[in-house]
Protein backbone atom coordinates (compact mmCIF):
# COMPACT_ATOMS: atom_id res chain seq x y z
CA UNK A 1 0.00 0.00 0.00
CA UNK A 2 1.22 3.39 -1.00
CA UNK A 3 -0.53 6.91 -0.20
CA UNK A 4 -0.86 9.87 -2.14
CA UNK A 5 0.50 13.20 -0.92
CA UNK A 6 1.12 16.36 -2.64
CA UNK A 7 4.62 16.60 -4.11
CA UNK A 8 4.64 20.10 -2.42
CA UNK A 9 4.17 18.54 0.93
CA UNK A 10 7.00 16.09 -0.14
CA UNK A 11 9.31 18.44 -1.04
CA UNK A 12 8.74 20.77 1.94
CA UNK A 13 9.53 17.52 4.39
CA UNK A 14 12.78 16.38 2.71
CA UNK A 15 14.20 20.18 2.94
CA UNK A 16 13.15 20.30 6.57
CA UNK A 17 14.16 17.10 7.27
CA UNK A 18 17.84 17.97 5.21
CA UNK A 19 16.96 14.76 2.94
CA UNK A 20 16.87 16.81 0.03
CA UNK A 21 20.78 16.80 -0.05
CA UNK A 22 20.35 20.54 -0.11
CA UNK A 23 21.78 20.99 3.83
CA UNK A 24 19.51 23.27 5.20
CA UNK A 25 17.48 20.89 7.13
CA UNK A 26 16.56 20.66 10.81
CA UNK A 27 14.30 17.76 11.23
CA UNK A 28 15.33 16.22 14.00
CA UNK A 29 16.93 12.92 12.44
CA UNK A 30 13.66 11.80 11.49
CA UNK A 31 15.67 9.11 9.06
CA UNK A 32 17.99 8.61 6.70
CA UNK A 33 18.41 9.88 3.23
CA UNK A 34 16.12 7.57 1.03
CA UNK A 35 18.17 5.26 -1.43
CA UNK A 36 16.27 6.61 -4.28
CA UNK A 37 14.49 9.96 -4.65
CA UNK A 38 12.51 11.05 -7.60
CA UNK A 39 13.36 14.56 -8.99
CA UNK A 40 11.09 16.66 -7.33
CA UNK A 41 9.23 19.39 -9.24
CA UNK A 42 6.75 20.91 -6.73
CA UNK A 43 4.32 23.92 -8.20
CA UNK A 44 4.91 25.30 -4.79
CA UNK A 45 8.10 24.96 -4.10
CA UNK A 46 9.29 24.55 -0.19
CA UNK A 47 9.80 27.52 1.85
CA UNK A 48 13.67 29.25 1.86
CA UNK A 49 15.61 28.41 5.00
CA UNK A 50 15.20 31.32 7.41
CA UNK A 51 17.65 33.79 8.73
CA UNK A 52 18.45 30.85 11.09
CA UNK A 53 19.43 28.78 8.01
CA UNK A 54 16.55 26.01 9.03
CA UNK A 55 13.77 25.45 7.07
CA UNK A 56 10.27 25.42 9.06
CA UNK A 57 8.39 22.18 9.60
CA UNK A 58 5.85 20.97 6.78
CA UNK A 59 2.04 21.32 8.39
CA UNK A 60 -0.17 18.51 8.18
CA UNK A 61 -0.66 16.45 4.71
CA UNK A 62 -3.14 18.39 2.96
CA UNK A 63 -4.84 16.03 0.65
CA UNK A 64 -7.93 17.63 -0.24
CA UNK A 65 -5.69 19.24 -3.02
CA UNK A 66 -5.59 16.07 -4.67
CA UNK A 67 -9.27 14.90 -5.10
CA UNK A 68 -11.42 15.11 -7.42
CA UNK A 69 -14.65 17.19 -6.68
CA UNK A 70 -16.85 14.31 -4.33
CA UNK A 71 -19.69 12.86 -5.65
CA UNK A 72 -21.91 9.31 -6.09
CA UNK A 73 -19.62 6.71 -5.89
CA UNK A 74 -16.09 9.03 -6.32
CA UNK A 75 -14.61 7.77 -3.00
CA UNK A 76 -11.36 9.31 -2.73
CA UNK A 77 -10.69 9.26 -6.20
CA UNK A 78 -7.63 11.90 -7.51
CA UNK A 79 -8.17 14.73 -9.18
CA UNK A 80 -7.95 14.72 -12.94
CA UNK A 81 -4.60 16.23 -14.86
CA UNK A 82 -2.23 15.69 -11.77
CA UNK A 83 1.43 15.46 -13.00
CA UNK A 84 3.68 13.12 -10.84
CA UNK A 85 6.44 14.57 -8.98
CA UNK A 86 4.92 17.53 -9.45
CA UNK A 87 1.35 17.91 -7.96
CA UNK A 88 1.37 14.23 -6.65
CA UNK A 89 3.95 12.03 -5.06
CA UNK A 90 3.25 8.64 -3.74
CA UNK A 91 5.26 7.09 -0.72
CA UNK A 92 5.13 3.52 1.20
CA UNK A 93 3.11 2.74 3.91
CA UNK A 94 6.05 2.90 6.00
CA UNK A 95 6.69 6.08 5.48
CA UNK A 96 2.83 6.82 5.56
CA UNK A 97 3.19 5.09 9.43
CA UNK A 98 6.42 6.45 10.53
CA UNK A 99 6.73 9.96 9.43
CA UNK A 100 3.34 11.16 8.83
CA UNK A 101 1.44 9.29 11.40
CA UNK A 102 4.06 8.97 14.07
CA UNK A 103 5.45 12.65 13.16
CA UNK A 104 1.93 14.41 13.78
CA UNK A 105 1.59 15.30 9.93
CA UNK A 106 -1.67 13.23 9.61
CA UNK A 107 -4.38 14.80 6.87
CA UNK A 108 -6.73 14.51 10.25
CA UNK A 109 -5.68 17.74 11.33
CA UNK A 110 -6.81 19.75 9.21
CA UNK A 111 -10.20 17.70 7.89
CA UNK A 112 -8.38 15.89 4.89
CA UNK A 113 -8.00 11.35 5.08
CA UNK A 114 -5.65 9.28 3.83
CA UNK A 115 -5.42 8.35 -0.07
CA UNK A 116 -3.90 4.82 -0.26
CA UNK A 117 -2.94 3.38 -3.33
CA UNK A 118 -2.37 -0.34 -4.39
CA UNK A 119 1.02 -0.53 -6.12
CA UNK A 120 2.11 -3.54 -8.04
CA UNK A 121 5.77 -3.43 -8.93
CA UNK A 122 7.61 -3.65 -12.62
CA UNK A 123 10.82 -3.57 -11.75
CA UNK A 124 13.21 -1.01 -9.54
CA UNK A 125 11.95 2.17 -10.08
CA UNK A 126 8.57 1.29 -12.00
CA UNK A 127 4.92 0.09 -11.00
CA UNK A 128 1.48 0.54 -11.61
CA UNK A 129 -0.77 2.17 -9.20
CA UNK A 130 -4.38 0.75 -9.43
CA UNK A 131 -6.44 3.74 -8.91
CA UNK A 132 -10.50 3.69 -8.37
CA UNK A 133 -10.80 0.51 -9.56
CA UNK A 134 -9.00 0.53 -12.76
CA UNK A 135 -5.08 0.43 -13.64
CA UNK A 136 -3.70 3.92 -13.83
CA UNK A 137 -2.94 4.51 -17.14
CA UNK A 138 1.42 5.53 -16.71
CA UNK A 139 4.08 4.35 -14.76
CA UNK A 140 5.01 6.01 -11.44
CA UNK A 141 8.42 5.77 -9.92
CA UNK A 142 9.44 3.75 -6.90
CA UNK A 143 10.86 5.52 -3.78
CA UNK A 144 12.91 2.95 -1.78
CA UNK A 145 12.91 3.54 1.87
Amino acid sequence: MWYAVPTSWYAHWLAYTGLDGSGTGDGGGQGERPEYVPPLAPRDPPPSPGSDGRVPAPGPVDTRLLLAASGAGRGLCLAAGLVEDADVSFVPAAFWEEVVLKGGYGPERCGAAPVPRVVFSRGEHDAEVRVAGTWAPRIVRIVKY
